[in-house]
């Protein structure tokens, strides 16, 4: 899955898609991640989740949690991105094989 570099092509409205994105999160996030560092009343609380634009793709980035996918906890959320087909996707990121890996879990879909 091809991640979107800049949220601001998808519409102008980027706080949109930002609620969007956070709303799909916290349906999804409690029964697929345990987290292990961090704590709050609700998702950004827990995580941060700033809108960042890197020269790879933008994201809500995980700034201050630390969660571990429940199906495979080896994999570490990191930021929550929109695909190319407008999927929200939760991103994943292994270090411990040497080398970086990284994993997307579809958890929505953007509304335009």
């Amino acid at each position: 899955m091809k991640k979107i570099k800049e949220w601001f092509d998808i519409m102008n409205d980027v706080e949109e898609i930002i609620e969007q994105a956070i709303k799909a999160f916290k349906k999804w996030y409690k029964a697929n991640i345990t987290i292990t560092h961090g704590s709050g009343r609700d998702v950004v609380e827990i995580f941060g989740l700033p809108y960042t634009s890197t020269s790879e793709w933008a994201g809500l980035w995980n700034c201050q949690g630390e969660a571990y996918l429940n199906e495979d906890p080896q994999w570490k959320f990191n930021c929550l991105a929109i695909s190319e087909d407008m999927e929200i996707l939760a991103d994943f990121d292994r270090e411990d094989t040497g080398h970086f890996d990284n994993k997307d879990i579809v958890i929505g879909r953007i509304e335009l």
